[in-house]
């Protein structure tokens, strides 16, 4: 996939901002030119992640930090890791899978400090994430089943099309009446053909991890059942 085709880019002082959609460049403006956050959802050494209300409409906006070591800084210049991950959740999607594509971004060219470069998404409602979803449903055992069922299917048509991403545990997962839809694809990567069991093995591994660590009990033993039915 080329991303010349399909992203709207534009230059600013600092580098260049981007989208799908021309009409969403102006929100990449506003938020970057006041970039305080409506609520923090999650902030690292290496991420901060918060919500940004624009004209009464909220936004999901994931900013990464400068990159270090010389090496990472020159491929930082040269091909950001932003457009990377832009590129991963277009061709995740066009294979079939429901996932939150970003509606753009920004990369600064100079590093710097600060977040030089960042992603913004549509908000989707807390209250469907897949570990929200399940915690409340535990001790109901056939909608605990059908929802680890529904995201044990996602992550085998995954494995069968070749992707793999290195922590599909719940969080990462959302519920929606549409069905199960994936984000953070920051990962994700992409085998020729299905990915090897032994990928596979690990992907549940801590898909089961996740589901102890939200009141899931018996995990193990609900997740291999269901994989063999």
């Amino acid at each position: 996939m080329d991303l010349k085709e399909v992203l709207v880019k534009e230059e600013i002082p600092k580098g260049v901002i981007f989208s799908l959609q021309e009409e969403a460049l102006p929100i990449v403006k506003e938020i970057l030119e006041d970039f305080r956050p409506d609520e923090i959802i999650k902030q690292t050494p290496k991420t901060f992640i918060f919500r940004k209300d624009v004209n009464k409409t909220s936004f999901f906006v994931k900013s990464y930090a400068p990159p270090t070591g010389l090496r990472k800084v020159q491929e930082f210049l040269t091909s950001p890791r932003v457009f990377k991950i832009i590129k991963s959740y277009l061709v995740f999607s066009s294979a079939g899978f429901k996932t939150l594509v970003p509606l753009g971004g920004w990369s600064f060219r100079n590093p710097g400090r600060g977040w030089p470069s960042g992603l913004i998404f549509p908000w989707l409602p807390p209250e469907k994430k897949a570990a929200r979803v399940i915690r409340h449903v535990r001790n109901s055992l056939d909608l605990l089943q059908s929802y680890v069922r529904d995201l044990i299917r996602y992550i085998q048509r995954m494995h069968q099309a070749g992707f793999y991403l290195r922590d599909p545990k719940v969080s990462n997962f959302f519920i929606l009446p549409e069905g199960v839809l994936l984000v953070d694809l920051d990962s994700l990567r992409r085998f020729k053909g299905p990915v090897p069991f032994r990928k596979q093995k690990q992907n549940f591994e801590v898909l089961i991890r996740s589901l102890e660590r939200v009141g899931v009990g018996k995990a193990r033993e609900l997740v291999f059942s269901l994989i063999k039915n």
